[in-house]
């Protein structure tokens, strides 16, 4: 459902081009609809672990994440 409003908001977006505040609530409801696939996607593949495993990655992805950004 959320993956269909994700899609749906942006394949409906150039419909708006007259409409600002149409297009801007339509680019908020595809970013948040986005958001909670993305939160869902993980939880699903991150379920199947351990919690000291989950942990572990979680840490150093972030960790990962800095050096990139400082980059």
């Amino acid at each position: 459902m959320c993956l269909c409003g994700y899609i749906g908001s942006y394949f409906l977006l150039p419909l708006s081009a007259g409409f600002l505040h149409a297009g801007l609530v339509m680019i908020f409801s595809a970013h948040m609809a986005s958001n909670i696939v993305f939160a869902l996607g993980t939880f699903g593949v991150l379920k199947n672990f351990l919690e000291t495993q989950v942990a572990k990655v979680s840490a150093m992805t972030w960790r990962g994440q800095m050096i990139l950004k400082r980059l």
